[in-house]
């Protein structure tokens, strides 16, 4: 396969074509990113895409972007890439305006995850087999379309009205076992679950089991996490309340 233009488009077809097996050749009359690419300004917009085919292919080169950085099976430092947000100002009542509408559509996200939340509180709250103080509804994973039960991408609603930037542990465990109750994921089948900002867990079920009767499954789970902070608590012999107190 031969690629004439080495700038964005043409480099990453030629980087996953070769990763496809083909013997690719790139060709180009100057450098590679050496016209229109390296005059860019190379932002990636997440935050001004409204949901829609925009948005998800916004998305995807994120997620892209990110593993093209990463340690393992990427370019690491070889790849310029620095996550960062981003601040728009509204210069005129008319564009605060416009704004705050924009901003109101992506509410509808969340309100709907709080929605259902109230409704399967209100009518069967989930309950754990085992302890009962384990009780209620309080994520709701968003699925995007074309999930399967190889590769998801979802917005996981937590209470009282947050995003999730994690995949989210106990969602991906959720996910999997309901896809292997379904018959639609085998143990020891990978499934890599992606949050809506393109971060991923990949799990996997490694067996079956059985809590408080009913049937139940072994999930593992493994992707990436940063230290933000440290506790450090201490019981002192002498303290009369070294477990705490109950009024």
């Amino acid at each position: 396969m031969v690629i004439v233009g080495a700038g964005m488009v043409g480099a990453a077809c030629a980087l996953y074509a070769s990763r496809a097996g083909l013997r690719t050749v790139l060709v180009d009359r100057g450098p590679v990113a050496g016209g229109t690419t390296g005059a860019g300004e190379g932002n990636l917009l997440v935050s001004d895409k409204e949901p829609g085919p925009e948005l998800q292919l916004a998305l995807l080169s994120l997620r892209l972007w990110r593993e093209l950085t990463a340690g393992t099976g990427g370019f690491g430092t070889a790849v310029e890439f620095h996550a960062k947000g981003g601040l728009v100002v509204a210069a005129r009542p008319a564009d605060l305006a416009a704004l705050t509408a924009f901003a109101g559509g992506q509410d509808e996200i969340p309100a709907a995850g709080l929605s259902l939340m109230a409704a399967v509180n209100a009518d069967e709250p989930p309950v754990h087999p085992e302890d009962p103080t384990i009780t209620g509804c309080h994520h709701v994973q968003l699925l995007a379309p074309g999930s399967t039960a190889e590769r998801s991408r979802h917005a996981m609603a937590i209470h009282p009205g947050w995003f999730d930037r994690s995949p989210c542990g106990t969602g991906t465990s959720a996910r999997m076992a309901q896809l292997y109750a379904r018959g639609e994921l085998p143990l020891h089948q990978d499934f890599v679950n992606e949050s809506f900002i393109g971060t991923a867990f990949t799990g996997r079920l490694t067996g079956v089991a059985e809590v408080g009767g009913r049937p139940a499954v072994l999930p593992t789970v493994t992707g990436r996490a940063w230290i933000t902070g440290t506790a450090q608590y201490l019981l002192d012999p002498t303290d009369p309340f070294p477990g705490g107190f109950l009024l």
